[in-house]
C-alpha cells in the first residue's frame, strides 16, 4: 500500500529535537592505549511518536526492531589518551497513523544515521600502556569530544517516513570523570548543530533545526 502522508523524523541512535539529556556511561573514563572496544545491542521500540504539530497526522505509533553495532580504539595523541568510536544502528518495522482521518501504515527497513565520536583527555588522562595504566593513580579527568552524525541513513526525498535525517549533525562536548572506589562519576555537556535538509518532503522543501543542548550526569 502506498503511504501518502505519514510523517516522522526518526533517529533511533538517540538524536533529540529539544533540550534534553543524553546518557553514555564511561564516556571519559581512562583506558590503556591499544584497547579495542566492541559494541553490540538489540532491542525493540513500541509506542506513540510525536510529530511536527503542523502536519495533519494523528495517532502515530511505531513498532521497530533495532540492532546496533560499533567498534572503537584507544590511542595516544601528543601524550594524551584519545579514543575514536563508531556506532552503526539498523532498524526495521512499521509506522502507522491517521492521515487526514484515514488509517495508513508503512514498512521501514535500513540503516539509521551512524555516529562517529572522537574523544581526547585534556587533563588527568595521559596515554599509558596497560602495565603503566594499572599502576597509575586515578585522578579527576577533564576531556573534550566531537561527535559527527553523517547523513548515511535510509532516506528518500519523496517519502515522509525515513530512518535518516538527510543532514549532517555535529556535537562538540566537554566532560568530567572521576573514579571513587568502584564507582565512576561523570558529567558532560555539549550542543548539537545541524545542517539544512534541502530535500524534505515532498522532495524540494527545506527543513532547518535550531541547535540543541545535550547534557547528562551519571
Amino acid at each position: 500500500m502506498r503511504t501518502a502522508g505519514l510523517a516522522i523524523a526518526l533517529v533511533v541512535a538517540g538524536c533529540v529535537t529539544a533540550a534534553a539529556q543524553e546518557l553514555e556511561p564511561r564516556s571519559y573514563s581512562p583506558e590503556p592505549i591499544g584497547t579495542t572496544l566492541v559494541i553490540g545491542g538489540f532491542g525493540r521500540s513500541q509506542g506513540a511518536i510525536l510529530l511536527d504539530p503542523s502536519l495533519d497526522v494523528d495517532n502515530v505509533e511505531g513498532d521497530l526492531w533495532i540492532a546496533t553495532s560499533g567498534i572503537g580504539r584507544v590511542f595516544g595523541v601528543a601524550g594524551r589518551q584519545a579514543r575514536v568510536l563508531a556506532v552503526v544502528p539498523v532498524a526495521w518495522g512499521t509506522i502507522a497513523g491517521d492521515v487526514r482521518g484515514e488509517a495508513q501504515q508503512q514498512d521501514l527497513a535500513g540503516l539509521v544515521d551512524p555516529r562517529i565520536k572522537l574523544t581526547i583527555g585534556l587533563r588527568g588522562a595521559p596515554a599509558l600502556k596497560p602495565a603503566d595504566f594499572a599502576r597509575a593513580p586515578r585522578r579527576v579527568i577533564v576531556g573534550a569530544s566531537v561527535t559527527v552524525m553523517p547523513p548515511w541513513g535510509q532516506y528518500e526525498r519523496t517519502r515522509l517516513v525515513n530512518l535518516g535525517y538527510n543532514r549532517w549533525g555535529i556535537k562538540p562536548e566537554l566532560g568530567v570523570s572521576h573514579q571513587i572506589g568502584p564507582w565512576t562519576l561523570e558529567g558532560y555537556a555539549g550542543v548539537w548543530w545541524f545542517s539544512t535538509n534541502s530535500a524534505y518532503y515532498p522532495g524540494g522543501a527545506r527543513k532547518q533545526q535550531d541547535p540543541v543542548r545535550a547534557s547528562s550526569a551519571s
